[in-house]
């Protein structure tokens, strides 16, 4: 009853997750960074003047990050037995996503409050280029989260082997999106890519798994998945 249970948790705070970073994409731009033409002076009067979406959308992605968190560890912590050294890999590489998305919002919310209190344009940009700078690197543990479930997924069959699949090519996209990011001055379409099919991935997942709640167990692992 405890691990059905938990099988039902855990796609619940995957669909949580997905529909806060929705609300932040659609409702507050996400954090958009600014025009890399724009001038400090011109990067705190946009701060200031959407204080809002700055604060409240990154926040609401923050809070997202956690509750993909516990699915990640809801999912890793019930087939831990077969995962072996995997699991908690994927559940560290997830803590590690969490923590670095919390202090974009942080950094974010840094830059606005400067521009509100009309503290130097310099360090308005500084801040906001910090949280770009985070963004840069959030993909390593990501990658390190999506290939290590989608290994564990192939290999132990907890649910369906094109769900392990889609999880090692989006890790692939995340690191193949940070590598290609840190020898150019643009962000890589890589990185959209990845992160559209993640979110994409996520909610087939948690689809799958409120249909079938008894799949992703340890002990029904070595059960062929359909």
């Amino acid at each position: 009853m405890r691990s059905l249970s938990s099988s039902r948790l855990a796609p619940g705070l995957g669909l949580a997750y997905v529909v806060l970073v929705a609300i932040n994409i659609v409702g507050f731009g996400g954090g958009n960074p600014p025009d890399p033409a724009a001038t400090a002076e011109q990067i705190r009067a946009a701060y200031a003047a959407h204080h809002i979406a700055y604060t409240l959308g990154p926040f609401l992605d923050g809070l997202g990050s956690i509750l993909l968190v516990g699915f990640f560890y809801i999912l890793a912590r019930r087939a831990e037995a077969r995962w072996g050294v995997v699991a908690p890999i994927a559940i560290v590489g997830a803590i590690l996503v969490s923590a670095l998305d919390l202090l974009w919002a942080g950094a974010l919310w840094t830059a606005v409050q400067l521009a509100l209190l009309n503290a130097s344009a310099e360090s308005v940009k500084a801040m906001v280029y910090l949280s770009q700078g985070i963004l840069g690197v959030i993909g390593v543990p990501l990658a390190v989260t999506y290939v290590a479930f989608g290994i564990a997924s192939v290999r132990v069959r907890s649910l369906p082997i094109w769900f392990g699949w889609t999880a090692i090519v989006i890790g692939a996209l995340a690191l193949t999106a940070v590598i290609v990011t840190s020898f150019t001055t643009t962000p890589s379409g890589l990185a959209f890519v990845g992160y559209i099919l993640s979110l994409v991935w996520l909610i087939a997942v948690a689809i799958y798994l409120l249909a079938r709640p008894e799949r992703g167990t340890g002990d029904l692992a070595a059960a062929p998945s359909p």
